[in-house]
């Protein structure tokens, strides 16, 4: 399958020979800021650049949430070009200028916002002059404040700046769609079926309501596939809203790292909002709400909580006969691992008890001495 990915990937791009320009970061200077002017002079061809700032050395700064982007490259290769046009990858919201005219937009340059198919080609007046060099300016606004892994710089971001003929570009974009696609669809259906366990986990539920640590894991389960179905779609390029799609995002994982406290506390603070404007009754109502969220949080096992605060001790049968291995579990990985011989302990009779402290509290003083865990380091235990 990755194979078939990766030719479907350089099929079109084998076609474009030298008609594809790509613009080298070092060909490009960047500004903090928009045009004091009001009247976009930043995109003319003769602009002074003295005061600018190399690309290659451009750094968030998310108290200045507007920046131009100035590039120079030749684009005289594609004067026998029948339909030239301009291909960018910036995750964010942007007009584009070629010699000081408008040549396209992508996002809301009020909000901010965009959708997530950020490979756009945008047409280019044909047929290219032969010059020596041509000016593509960028007039950039971001959500620094809510995206905090916004970056324009090419190694991080995967920013990409081409130029060549139309179609081919298209079906460049559309081949990064499906090959990027492609490769997160397994897990994307791995987590659509921990979705499906939800509904099981719901099924549960009503059958037994006295028991609403179901409906707690079937919420879990629903925001799991929910998360990861966004993300696939993020990685396809389809165009969902692109801040839309963090905000959801963050107030999942707050609501998982919380186990539920986040939405119990937003509620609150909802009832008390509804209260200082005197809409009692809607106030009552987030009341019933809250009721019903502290009912399930009040059911919730000791286990539910984020796996970096878990602390646990696991009884497996031994390859052994009579024998038992117990695991060791803290902050989330396997600090210790040791075997219970039953044969052995009937000779010295001692307390399951002190046998385990016996056993768990080196592995404790060991566990304190190393470095900290990391998330690779846990996602490896977990594996």
């Amino acid at each position: 399958m990755r194979k078939f990915a990766l030719l479907l990937l350089l099929a079109p791009m084998a076609g474009f020979g030298q008609s594809l320009l790509t613009i080298a970061p070092e060909n490009c200077v960047w500004h903090a800021g928009d045009d004091p002017s009001g009247a976009l002079h930043w995109a003319a061809p003769n602009l002074d650049e003295s005061g600018w700032t190399p690309y290659p050395r451009w750094t968030l700064n998310a108290d200045e949430p507007r920046i131009w982007i100035r590039c120079h490259i030749d684009l005289s290769p594609l004067h026998a070009t029948a339909r030239p046009a301009l291909q960018l990858t910036v995750r964010a919201a942007y007009e584009v200028f070629v010699n000081g005219s408008p040549a396209g937009a992508f996002g809301n340059m009020q909000t901010g916002n965009f959708t997530a198919d950020v490979v756009r080609t945008f047409p280019l007046a044909a047929p290219i002059p032969v010059q020596a060099k041509s000016t593509i300016a960028l007039r950039i606004l971001f959500r620094g404040s809510l995206d905090k892994r916004f970056d324009l710089a090419p190694e991080t971001n995967g920013a990409e700046w081409n130029a060549g003929d139309r179609q081919l570009l298209e079906d460049r974009r559309n081949s990064l769609a499906f090959v990027n696609g492609s490769q997160t669809l397994p897990t994307t259906i791995a987590f659509f079926i921990v979705g499906i366990a939800g509904v099981m986990m719901l099924g549960l539920y009503l059958s037994d309501r006295s028991r609403p640590a179901f409906l707690f894991f079937a919420f879990v389960c629903w925001a799991l596939a929910i998360r990861r179905i966004l993300e696939q779609l993020v990685t396809s390029l389809y165009p969902i809203p692109f801040v839309e799609d963090r905000l959801l995002d963050a107030c999942l994982v707050a609501a998982l790292t919380s186990a539920g406290a986040s939405l119990e506390q937003s509620l609150e603070q909802e009832r008390e909002a509804a209260s200082a404007s005197l809409d009692f009754e809607r106030a009552a109502a987030v009341h019933k709400k809250i009721e019903k969220v502290n009912g399930v949080l009040r059911g919730l096992p000791e286990l539910a909580r984020p796996i970096e605060q878990l602390d646990a001790a696991i009884l497996q049968r031994g390859g052994e006969e009579n024998s038992v291995m117990v695991f060791w579990i803290q902050a989330g990985t396997i600090a210790g691992v040791f075997p219970l011989r039953f044969a052995e302990l009937s000779s010295e009779p001692r307390s399951l008890d002190a046998i385990l402290r016996a056993n768990l509290e080196p592995a404790e003083i060991d566990a304190a001495d190393t470095r900290p865990i990391t998330a690779s380091d846990r996602a490896e235990n977990l594996a």
